[in-house]
């Protein structure tokens, strides 16, 4: 499924993607948080001045590597294309490693 996703996400750049998220994120931003999932801090923030919606102060820019920090948060996300794409070549690559040591273990405990 990741694979079908990242097929999809790499092989749509530029149909409107970001568009469509900047509106939903600018309806949304007039009543509430939202976060906004970008690549870096200022990649999102290009995005946003772009939209006119930089100086949203409910705009939350998360960037993929920070990820971790919105555990706790309640808020929507809206991901960006980017970020979207290297959270599924991440998912992807975690899985690969995943199922290589779980096959090397196997073959350690057959003998093999």
């Amino acid at each position: 499924m990741n694979k079908n996703l990242l097929q999809y996400y790499s092989g749509t750049r530029g149909i409107g993607h970001t568009a469509a998220a900047m509106k939903g994120i600018a309806e949304m931003a007039k009543n509430q948080k939202v976060g906004f999932v970008v690549g870096s801090i200022s990649s999102g923030e290009s995005i946003l001045r772009s939209y006119d919606l930089h100086n949203n102060p409910n705009v939350v820019i998360v960037t993929i590597g920070d990820i971790n920090k919105i555990r706790g948060f309640d808020l929507p996300l809206v991901w960006d294309n980017y970020a979207m794409t290297e959270l599924l070549v991440r998912s992807i690559e975690e899985t690969r490693e995943h199922e290589r040591r779980v096959e090397k273990a196997i073959a350690a405990l057959l003998g093999k």
